[in-house]
């Protein structure tokens, strides 16, 4: 399934910085993003600048994050992400973020504790493929 790549939307590719990031939308409202590496501050700003354009055109979405292939990030993408979270938290239904990286789940953790937004963690990408299974059928309705 691959996480319906095959019915991308608007999507966005590249590598730079030692990290892959792919980010696309799948129906209305639903956003992607597939990342490997080390990501930086470029990275996140890359998927906030997207999210942001979402979510001004249908205004609430959905994000389905694989970042089972992320090593770690850099300690500032945390420092641009969590006010950004807590800012458009209310246009989020729903986060679903896939990672082993006890890093990023930490963080994954920190942001959802700081910003109650609505994330939930997936330590392997076949639960992660059912909630985007399930969102694109609630959204379809």
């Amino acid at each position: 399934m691959a996480l319906f790549s095959s019915r991308a939307e608007e999507m966005e590719d590249g590598e730079s910085e030692g990290a892959h990031l792919r980010i696309y939308r799948l129906g209305r409202s639903t956003l992607v993003t597939r990342v490997s590496g080390h990501p930086k501050v470029s990275h996140i700003l890359r998927l906030m600048r997207r999210s942001d354009e979402l979510i001004e055109r249908v205004g609430a979405i959905d994000v389905v994050h694989d970042w089972f292939e992320v090593t770690g990030y850099d300690a500032q993408v945390r420092q641009r992400m969590t006010p950004w979270a807590l800012r458009t938290r209310v246009a989020h239904r729903a986060i679903h973020i896939g990672t082993k990286a006890g890093l990023v789940r930490m963080g994954v953790t920190m942001v959802r504790l700081a910003t109650g937004a609505p994330i939930h963690a997936y330590d392997s990408l076949a639960p992660l493929e059912v909630a985007l299974a399930d969102t694109l059928a609630q959204r379809a309705s």
